[in-house]
């Protein structure tokens, strides 16, 4: 796996939007939705994870924001809507069950 770099900067803007505070679990957040992200036309940065879009190049994350300012995102899937579940030795995608309870609740 490459060593994804994370800026002073976004992890500032991580901290803005509410995806924690301890510098270590915003590192392995951004890294992680780096690694995930897909590539994406935006403004504000050049990949997509969820509900956000990152400013970033290959192996630096340089900032993140939301991708729609002021939409509510799932903190427990991040707006991507799934979640990985073990299934006996393999690893499958199932609907977040937080997102499904908030659209109920709508």
């Amino acid at each position: 796996m490459e060593r994804i770099e994370i800026t002073v900067h976004a992890l500032n803007q991580a901290r803005a939007l509410g995806l924690g505070l301890d510098r270590e679990d915003l590192v392995r957040l951004l890294a992680e939705f780096a690694q995930k992200a897909a590539i994406v036309t935006h403004p504000d940065g050049t990949r997509r994870f969820g509900g956000y879009v990152l400013d970033m190049d290959d192996h630096s994350v340089y900032g993140i924001f939301q991708l729609e300012s002021g939409v509510w995102i799932c903190p427990d899937c991040h707006g991507t809507q799934q979640h990985l579940m073990r299934d006996g030795k393999a690893w499958i995608e199932v609907p977040c069950q937080n997102c499904m309870e908030w659209v109920r609740e709508a």
